[in-house]
């Protein structure tokens, strides 16, 4: 995979971006199934884009769980939510699930304006940006669903939101389908 196959380099042309990958000092490095990338807290300035490969965004717990928060695959951009916080707690790692190949540039690289003020660094950090929106919505659904009450709600919620996403009006369920929430009543 090309780094421009990636969202964060959409509308920019194959030169273009390996000038900007040059302008971001950007590196290259090679990771193994099951080894970290990235431990939140460390690197927080980085972005990185996974060119090749598989991993996961996992929540460390204090009694040892983990809970994936976001997969990511060839083309995923990861680091961006942290690069602009300063988050340091060190509960969240990025995992490969399988071997991987990461691009990383520092994102005031990215952010701060070149000498050249060229058009298609203009186009990555829009990018950026529309990145870091897809993401908020994504997260203010996930909540949205989590918010619901019991589980029926969660569920209509949920196949509310994938009938917005496809552009389709809401599903219409028989009330037989979908069980309420009263009380078992004893028998007679």
């Amino acid at each position: 995979m090309d780094c421009r196959d990636s969202a964060l380099f959409t509308g920019v042309d194959e030169a273009s971006c390996e000038n900007m990958l040059r302008c971001f000092s950007a590196y290259e490095q090679r990771f193994s199934a099951g080894q970290t990338i990235l431990t939140c807290g460390q690197q927080q300035d980085m972005i990185g884009v996974l060119l090749s490969g598989s991993a996961a965004l996992l929540r460390l717990h204090a009694d040892g769980n983990r809970t994936v928060l976001e997969s990511m695959d060839e083309g995923s951009v990861f680091g961006e939510e942290l690069a602009f916080t300063g988050f340091r707690d060190g509960s969240a790692l990025i995992e490969c699930r399988e071997d991987c190949r990461v691009i990383f540039m520092r994102y005031d690289q990215i952010t701060k304006r070149c000498e050249n003020a060229c058009a298609c660094h203009s186009q990555v950090v829009t990018n950026l940006f529309q990145l870091l929106s897809k993401k908020s919505l994504h997260l203010s659904r996930r909540i949205e669903v989590l918010a619901c009450r019991s589980i029926r709600e969660k569920l209509l919620c949920f196949f509310e939101q994938l009938a917005d996403e496809h552009g389709r009006p809401p599903c219409r369920f028989p009330s037989a389908c979908l069980p309420t929430t009263s009380a078992p009543t004893a028998a007679p």
